[in-house]
């Protein structure tokens, strides 16, 4: 069962990556420029949120999953690997993962870390527009913060310091690795989330920070995006 669950877990982000970056029914698409190389996909819809927080649309996931880097991602052989982790303990009752954070730096140059992780996930957890808050569900108390209005203080997550990120499961779940490589559990820095706001947070280049693989170089939802 267990199995089944994860491998359908996988299945799932495959699908939605397939359909954000090769749907033909669309006109819009994706230009990424490495070096000399260069990737182009057509997508099905156009974007219309960079706000990892909140979006579950399979096109606004795509664009954020090359922008941001979270604790884990899965490689070309759908198997997890560190991301912004460079390795985790798993307690003897799989009840508490302790992540160790690699050296990184936003798109501005300040460090990431774990506290970055930890302000997005509650956040997350508190945002009535959140597509994927139920996935919260799996963290220590996260049903009653999510539901029933406990204090997202007491959400499962925690910075211990800059680069140790302490994360409580409400139950052992075998295959909870892959749902934290969901867009859902990327980093967000508190700092420039205030700054730009709540409101303005991920609506356009200029409200987003990057800690990923690339930096948005154009942006125009209706018209298509570039990375570099």
């Amino acid at each position: 069962m267990v199995e089944e669950m994860k491998k359908g877990i996988k299945l799932a982000v495959l699908s939605l990556m397939m359909v954000a970056m090769l749907a033909a029914c669309g006109s819009n698409q994706t230009q990424q420029t490495v070096g000399n190389k260069e990737f182009k996909a057509t997508v099905a819809n156009a974007s219309n949120s960079l706000n990892s927080l909140i979006t579950s649309e399979s096109v606004n996931v795509a664009i954020v999953k090359n922008l941001g880097e979270g604790l884990v991602r899965e490689n070309i052989q759908n198997e997890i690997e560190g991301g912004m982790a460079e390795d985790w303990d798993i307690s003897r009752d799989g009840l508490v993962y302790t992540f160790h954070l690699r050296d990184a730096k936003w798109q501005d140059g300040s460090a990431v870390t774990a506290a970055d992780f930890e302000f997005a996930w509650k956040k997350v957890a508190t945002l009535t527009d959140a597509e994927y808050k139920h996935l919260i569900n799996y963290l220590k108390n996260g049903y009653s913060v999510v539901k029933e209005g406990m204090s997202v203080d007491l959400l499962g997550v925690k910075a211990v310091d800059d680069k140790t990120l302490e994360v409580t499961l409400e139950k052992p779940i075998p295959y909870i690795l892959d749902v934290l490589s969901g867009s859902t559990f990327l980093p967000v820095q508190e700092s420039f989330y205030n700054e730009v706001t709540e409101e303005q947070y991920g609506t356009s280049i200029a409200t987003i920070q990057a800690n990923g693989p690339f930096t948005l170089e154009a942006y125009e939802g209706e018209v298509g995006y570039t990375f570099k």
